[in-house]
C-alpha cells in the first residue's frame, strides 16, 4: 500500500493486494495474490518498457480484474493447492 503512486522499472509482485493512492506503473507485469487498486480516476499501467510481442511481461494478474487498466492485459491467475501458479499457461495444474 502506498499513499501516493507506485512506479517500478521492472515488474511488481505482491503476495496479497496492491493499493495506491494514485496510479500504478510497471515496466513489466503486475501480479498480486488478491486485488490491484489505483486511486480514484488514476490508471494501472503494465508493460511500459517491453516489446508488444512479449505478452508475459505486460500481464496484470489478480483474483479480480481492476477497473482502470490503461495499459496491459488482465489475466486471472491459476491456483493450485499450494497457492498461485506463476506459470502463465497454467498447464501444470492438476
Amino acid at each position: 500500500e502506498a499513499g501516493y503512486g507506485i512506479e517500478a522499472g521492472y515488474g511488481i509482485e505482491a503476495g496479497d493486494g496492491i493499493e495506491a493512492g494514485y496510479g500504478i506503473e510497471a515496466g513489466e507485469g503486475i501480479e498480486a495474490g488478491y486485488g490491484i487498486e489505483a486511486g480514484d480516476e488514476y490508471g494501472i499501467y503494465a508493460g511500459l518498457r517491453v516489446r508488444v510481442t512479449n505478452r508475459e511481461y505486460r500481464t496484470i494478474r489478480a483474483k479480480t480484474k481492476p477497473d482502470n487498466i490503461m495499459c496491459g492485459e488482465w489475466e486471472e491467475p491459476c491456483t493450485t493447492t499450494t497457492g498461485l501458479d506463476r506459470d502463465t499457461n497454467c498447464q501444470n495444474n492438476p
